[in-house]
């Protein structure tokens, strides 16, 4: 038993140890994500009414400022505000007309030669569109901001059918002559007002504004720069789908019953023919792909008509020509796959927002990777939180899910985000020197959500706290197994011991001297001629050879049982003595005489008086056994008028002097198998002159 268990106990350990370390993580709230995440939602009256909130660092000292573009309530003409980082205003700056309902963006960065950023944005007025930009300085003695706006007519905008004037715009600067200064580019996409569709470039410096030969499509809300050609000058490439709001085609050249890219100089004419995707509702998305000679660029061909085809895959060198093509596998109309036009790299980034993955292919069309993304049908945005490689903001707002792929590394969730369906979200950055990270700003139809990520200072103990939970579980386990084991071992051994005594109390039960001088005492009774007494006192030994027989196997059995043994035992003994014995036995009615108790409990203290008291005594001996009920507990009191102890060691009495031994033993492992606690107490009977009168024995249980 005690090898077996040895055997299989180290197992044992780690197979209990291992699910108990992991409840003890999961109840101990400590939390070791690499980073700690705060939501804020800010619900500000003020905030209903504007078209967008914003923070940029303008003055490039570290710390963001707050923008706010909404409609002045004295003169109902857009203006935008600025706080600094602690919401205090600077100041108020007015502009002419009124913000688009669908107000897209704000272009913001150093347009003239000052150390504040500016800005730029458009505005419509009756049928008119203007670009606002403004030369932001701040008065150092005040601490407020400066700057008188100016404005430029960009383009005559007419009404859709339904009365309003309908147009979605993209402003950036970007400075494509290489001259060093910024020039204004803005992209405008009409839809049911039709016109203008066109791109534009304003030269702030020489005052100087270029429109795009595009009539009925250009690159929509979305613009991107890269040198194709290497030539050291950004061309731009704009894409757009084809939400066939014109019916007449014959009209414009490059109606939007078809999508297109287009890729134009910096002077606006096309850079080559614009790439054709044909059909209502088709689109495309792009991708510029780097490598070692000239840049080429991934075009996603994609159509959401009932007829939709498999999209289409290319690659297209500067010249507009296909160099390498695949199709996609068909997806159903609602999920189309797209390429990430932020990226800028050696590869192609596939997006699946259905599906919720993102799949990285080589120029070849191999799969290098795929990416689960932990939202689905996400939009996204790339930010620069770290100096390390751009994270990216995935965003499901219709059922409140944010997610954060920082540094392309790790998934961050931004939990606490109510759900909300907005008309247009704005998302940039709270920079501090306090931040390690920047904050970042969700701003939708008048609710800001500032997230606030912080790397967790716990994070690098993950592992050694881990290692300590499994150590300290294994101990533990280890300790309660162990202290386990020893305990089936004992009781093991105690069992296997048990059965040893059992098989020694029957041996002192039929003691061969007791049965032989019994034996003898019957022969001589049938000598003289006592055939009934022999018979009568054959038969009580037979029946105390029975009782023995019978409770063998049994470690215990009743008072009652143990009464009659014992009676049957001294009417045996008093046939062998004569008159010199004589013993009584009392018995409180009140006791349960059904409970067990160890065999031979009163049986071996009756015997050793007897043999030890009674035999060695000259005159009559007496042995009496009182059986009371005293306080619940049950004693047994064993009395004889005996020579005593001390005396008794003096006579030559054939004993082994092991039966109380045993019995002390036996009492002992009786206890421990069954909670119980039986104790005995033997004392000397003295007289007035110190002369010995016997042994009392007390048994209580």
């Amino acid at each position: 038993m005690k090898k077996l268990l040895d055997r299989n106990s180290w197992f044992i350990y780690l197979f209990v140890s291992i699910p108990l370390a992991i409840l003890i993580i999961l109840a101990i709230p400590i939390k070791f994500d690499q980073y700690n995440v705060q939501v804020s939602n800010l619900n500000k009256k003020d905030n209903r009414d504007h078209g967008r909130v914003m923070y940029h660092d303008f003055n490039n000292d570290g710390v963001s400022e707050r923008i706010v573009a909404h409609t002045d309530n004295l003169s109902k003409s857009a203006c935008f505000q600025m706080h600094d980082y602690n919401s205090n205003l600077l100041g108020q700056i007015n502009l002419k007309g009124n913000l688009n309902d669908n107000f897209n963006n704000f272009a913001l960065g150093p347009i003239f030669d000052n150390d504040f950023d500016d800005i730029a944005l458009l505005t419509i007025k009756q049928d008119s569109i203007f670009l606002n930009y403004c030369d932001i300085t701040i008065n150092k003695k005040h601490g407020n901001i400066e700057g008188q706006p100016q404005f430029i007519f960009i383009d005559q905008i007419r009404k859709n059918k339904f009365g309003a004037y309908d147009f979605t715009y993209n402003i950036k600067l970007h400075d494509s002559n290489n001259d060093g200064k910024l020039e204004i580019y803005i992209a405008i996409f009409s839809g049911y007002s039709i016109q203008p569709r066109k791109l534009y470039m304003y030269d702030v410096h020489n005052k100087e504004l270029l429109k795009s030969n595009t009539d009925g499509s250009c690159g929509n809300n979305h613009i991107w720069f890269t040198d194709l050609d290497r030539d050291g000058i950004d061309e731009l490439i704009g894409v757009c789908y084809a939400p066939w709001n014109i019916s007449d085609t014959t009209r414009y050249k490059y109606h939007d019953q078809n999508s297109y890219c287009m890729v134009f100089n910096n002077d606006l004419t096309f850079h080559f023919d614009p790439i054709i995707n044909h059909g209502g509702y088709t689109s495309f998305n792009f991708q510029t792909i780097e490598n070692n000679k000239n840049n080429i660029f991934a075009l996603l061909k994609t159509s959401a008509s009932d007829k939709r085809e498999p999209q289409s895959l290319k690659l297209y060198n500067h010249k507009g020509e296909v160099v390498r093509q695949t199709n996609l596998p068909k997806q159903d109309r609602n999920n189309s796959i797209a390429i990430l036009p932020e990226f800028k790299d050696s590869i192609i980034w596939l997006l699946n927002p259905k599906s919720s993955n993102i799949t990285i292919l080589n120029i070849q069309f191999d799969t290098i990777k795929t990416i689960d993304i932990p939202v689905e049908g996400f939009g996204l945005k790339h930010l620069s939180l770290t100096d390390q490689k751009q994270s990216i903001l995935f965003t499901n707002l219709a059922n409140g899910i944010v997610n954060i792929w920082f540094e392309q590394k790790t998934f961050i969730p931004i939990n606490n985000i109510p759900p909300c369906t907005p008309k247009a979200i704005e998302i940039s950055l709270i920079k501090h020197p306090s931040l390690k990270i920047p904050k970042i700003c969700i701003f939708e139809d008048g609710y800001e959500h500032i997230i606030t990520i912080n790397k967790n200072p716990y994070f690098i103990y993950r592992f050694p706290y881990y290692l300590t939970i499994a150590i300290v579980a294994f101990f533990l386990v280890y300790w309660v197994l162990n202290d386990q084991k020893k305990r089936i071992i004992k009781r093991f051994e105690e069992k296997e011991r048990l059965r040893e005594l059992e098989l020694a109390s029957t041996y002192n039960q039929l003691d061969p001297h007791f049965t032989f001088n019994v034996l003898n005492a019957i022969g001589g009774s049938i000598m003289m001629g006592k055939k009934e007494e022999a018979y009568e006192y054959f038969a009580n030994l037979s029946e105390l050879i029975r009782l023995t027989l019978i409770k063998a196997k049994d470690s215990a059995r009743t008072l009652k049982e143990e009464i009659d043994f014992v009676r049957k035992y001294l009417e045996i003994e008093r046939f062998r003595f004569g008159s010199k014995l004589d013993y009584s036995i009392d018995l409180d009615e009140s006791i349960d005489i059904e409970i067990e108790i160890p065999k031979m409990l009163i049986q071996i203290f009756v015997e050793n008086a007897l043999k030890h008291g009674i035999t060695p005594k000259d005159g009559n001996g007496q042995i009496s056994i009182s059986i009371i009920n005293k306080n619940q507990t049950i004693k047994v009191t064993i009395e004889d008028n005996g020579i005593g102890r001390a005396a008794a060691k003096s006579y030559n009495i054939k004993s082994t002097g092991k039966g109380l031994q045993v019995m002390k033993e036996y009492i002992n492992l009786f206890n421990d198998q069954n909670k119980r606690k039986i104790n005995f107490n033997i004392t000397d009977k003295y007289d007035t002159e110190g002369v010995a009168i016997g042994t009392k024995v007390e048994i209580t249980f």
